[in-house]
């Protein structure tokens, strides 16, 4: 499903760069809701959040809006100390 088109949804959604029919050089995990983005790349030791409609080059991945987002990207990402 495109993230790109038509309303914001506000359903969470479990976001990578990488699946079984798309290889990548490194992997990305996280998720999504509204305009709350929560993601990680293999060399991160924790989640970075960003409230994209404050937000919206990604230059400060400090938001504290994320909490509910953390069990959408666990359940199917790579969880921390792996």
């Amino acid at each position: 499903k495109s993230l790109l088109r038509g309303e914001v949804e506000r359903a969470p959604h479990f976001i990578t760069n990488c699946s079984e029919l798309w290889a990548c050089a490194y992997r990305n995990w996280g998720a999504m809701q509204g305009h709350t983005k929560l993601f990680a790349s293999q060399w991160d030791a924790n989640w970075k959040c960003i409230d994209l409609e404050k937000d919206p080059k990604e230059l400060d991945p400090k938001s504290p809006a994320c909490a509910a987002l953390v069990p959408v990207a666990e359940a199917r990402g790579r969880p921390f100390g792996r």
